[in-house]
C-alpha cells in the first residue's frame, strides 16, 4: 500500500472509533446495551412493566463515515449529532414488533435505529401471572467526531 492508502485507512478507522455516543449516560453504537442503564419507556395495562434483557446499540451507518463528508458538514456548522427515537411494541414472548423510528436526515440514522430494536429481547410485561404486550419507546444519539 502507498502512503496516501495508509493515511486515508487511518483516517477512517480513526472517524469509525469516533463515530459513536460518547457520553457516561449513553452507548457506544454496536456494542452490547446494559440493561440496568439503559431507559426504555413503556405504556399499557400491566402491573410489570417490561424489562430489556438483551440488545446492542445501532450499528453507525458506514456511508457518514466517509471523511469528506465529515469535513463538509464541520465546514458548514451542521449538526454531528442525530437523535433517533424507535417506538415499539414489545410482545408476550418479549419480542419487538411494528417498530417505528423517528425520520432522519439522512435516513440511514432511522434505518439502522429500527434495525437494532428488531433484535432486543426482553422480559415481558405482566398483568397478574400472564404475559401481555406494552408499547415502548427507546432513543439513540448517534455522535461523530
Amino acid at each position: 500500500m502507498n502512503t496516501r492508502t495508509n493515511a486515508t485507512l487511518v483516517a477512517v478507522l480513526a472517524i469509525a472509533l469516533a463515530g459513536c455516543a460518547s457520553r457516561p449516560d449513553t452507548f457506544r453504537a454496536n456494542t452490547t446495551i446494559d440493561p440496568a442503564r439503559y431507559a426504555v419507556t413503556c405504556a399499557g395495562e400491566y402491573e410489570a412493566p417490561p424489562r430489556l434483557a438483551s440488545g446492542k446499540a445501532p450499528v453507525y451507518p458506514v456511508g457518514m463515515l466517509n471523511p469528506a463528508l465529515i469535513e463538509d458538514r464541520k465546514v458548514r456548522h451542521l449538526p454531528m449529532r442525530w437523535p433517533v427515537n424507535a417506538t415499539f411494541t414489545v410482545d408476550a414472548g418479549g419480542h419487538t414488533t411494528d417498530i417505528e423510528s423517528t425520520p432522519t436526515t439522512p435516513a440511514a440514522f432511522g434505518q439502522h435505529m429500527t434495525l437494532a430494536v428488531r433484535s432486543w429481547r426482553f422480559t415481558p410485561a405482566q398483568a397478574g401471572d400472564e404475559a401481555v404486550p406494552a408499547r415502548c419507546t427507546a432513543g439513540f444519539t448517534f455522535v461523530l467526531g
